[in-house]
């Protein structure tokens, strides 16, 4: 199974979100981006121009790196965050609209949201973008994302440390477990 986080705007939570993911779905991870994460993830690589090999999921910040495209033809789906920012629905309306040819699912998750009107909100500045997504998810806006990085411990990793960080996380790991299933069910 191979997977790409993609976005053209940045601080959307692509790389936390990636690196979680590969680890959780015991996948290697590969970016064409500055990051941390090979510095903490033995299957964590940086490249200038990513290589295909299967069961890796890609942390892609942009189309500009050779390769990218011919690398999303193989992923069974390409996950898109969207934050409220208008840019980032902009760039995520962009993103999309250059990947659709590739017949790609496209998972659009709407990343860093902290209130229902929020979420309202941008779910209404998404559809009058046009954003076409396979299928749409939500993850809250959760200190996870930095945590994450910071100490190298994938989303599950940090939730599963103690019954403290179960009862902080469980929220935001009961929606991301519709990611991970998600992901599971259409591979």
């Amino acid at each position: 199974m191979n997977l790409a986080v993609l976005q053209l705007k940045g601080g959307v939570g692509k790389t936390p979100l990636s690196f979680s993911l590969a680890k959780d779905l015991g996948l290697k991870w590969q970016s064409n981006d500055d990051s941390v994460v090979p510095q903490f993830y033995k299957d964590g690589k940086i490249l200038d121009k990513c290589i295909f090999e299967p069961n890796t999921m890609y942390d892609f910040g942009g189309f500009a790196s050779a390769g990218v495209l011919e690398i999303l033809k193989h992923c069974s789906i390409v996950i898109v965050p969207i934050t409220s920012n208008p840019n980032s629905i902009k760039r995520a309306a962009s993103t999309i609209s250059q990947i659709k040819p590739l017949g790609c699912k496209t998972l659009g998750l709407i990343t860093d949201v902290s209130s229902q009107k929020e979420l309202e909100e941008t779910v209404a500045m998404i559809k009058a973008a046009n954003i076409a997504c396979t299928k749409f998810l939500i993850l809250k806006s959760s200190k996870i994302f930095e945590n994450a990085i910071t100490t190298g411990l994938s989303f599950l990793e940090l939730y599963n440390e103690s019954n403290l960080s179960k009862r902080q996380y469980q929220s935001f790991i009961d929606m991301y477990q519709k990611v991970v299933n998600y992901i599971k069910d259409n591979k």
